[in-house]
C-alpha cells in the first residue's frame, strides 16, 4: 500500500494569493495552481508512506520543501507581483533630512 500525506499551508485561490503576497516577503500560503500540481504529483508517486510539506514559500525561509522537490519534483511556481510600500510620515522624512544636513554642518529650519 502506498500513502502520501500532504501537509497543506493555507491553500488560496490564485487571485487571493496574489492579493496577499508581496515581493520580498516570505509567505507560507499556497496558491491553488501549485496545490493542483502537487496533488497530481502525489497521486502518481508510489513509494510506501511519505509525508510532504506543501507551501507557497518559494525561497523556503519558513518551511522546508526539499522532500517535495526531491521526490515529487514539485516546487511552488506562484510569485508575487506586488511590492510592499511602507508609508513614511513627513515628520520622519524631515527628521532624517535634518540629521543628514547637520552631519555636514548645515542648519536648516524645515517646517
Amino acid at each position: 500500500m502506498h500513502v502520501n500525506v500532504l501537509r497543506l499551508c493555507w491553500p488560496l485561490s490564485i487571485e487571493d494569493w496574489q492579493a496577499q503576497a508581496y515581493r520580498g516577503t516570505p509567505t507560507p500560503k499556497t496558491s491553488a495552481d501549485d496545490l493542483a500540481r502537487a496533488l497530481l504529483a502525489a497521486l502518481q508517486f508510489r513509494q510506501g508512506y511519505q509525508l510532504f510539506n506543501l507551501s507557497g514559500d518559494y525561497d523556503q525561509p519558513i518551511i522546508n520543501l526539499r522532500k517535495a522537490k526531491h521526490l515529487l519534483h514539485w516546487a511552488p511556481f506562484a510569485r508575487p507581483i506586488k511590492v510592499r510600500r511602507e508609508k513614511i510620515s513627513r515628520r520622519v522624512i524631515k527628521r532624517s533630512l535634518r540629521r543628514w544636513l547637520a552631519k555636514f554642518g548645515y542648519a536648516v529650519g524645515l517646517r
